[in-house]
C-alpha cells in the first residue's frame, strides 16, 4: 500500500473507533478492539514502510 493510502485508512479507522467507542460507551467491546487491532496493524506497514524508504 502507499503512504498517502495508508495514511487515510488510519484516519478512517480513527475516525470509526471514536465513533464506535462513542456508541458503545467501552473500551473493550468487541466492535472497538476489533476496530484498534486494525487499527494497529495499519499503522506498523505504515511505519515499515516509512522505515524502508
Amino acid at each position: 500500500m502507499e503512504e498517502v493510502t495508508l495514511e487515510s485508512t488510519i484516519e478512517i479507522l480513527r475516525s470509526d473507533m471514536i465513533q464506535a467507542y462513542k456508541e458503545k460507551g467501552n473500551f473493550v467491546d468487541s466492535r472497538v478492539v476489533h476496530i484498534s487491532q486494525q487499527l494497529d496493524t495499519y499503522i506498523v506497514q505504515l511505519q515499515l514502510l516509512r522505515r524502508h524508504s
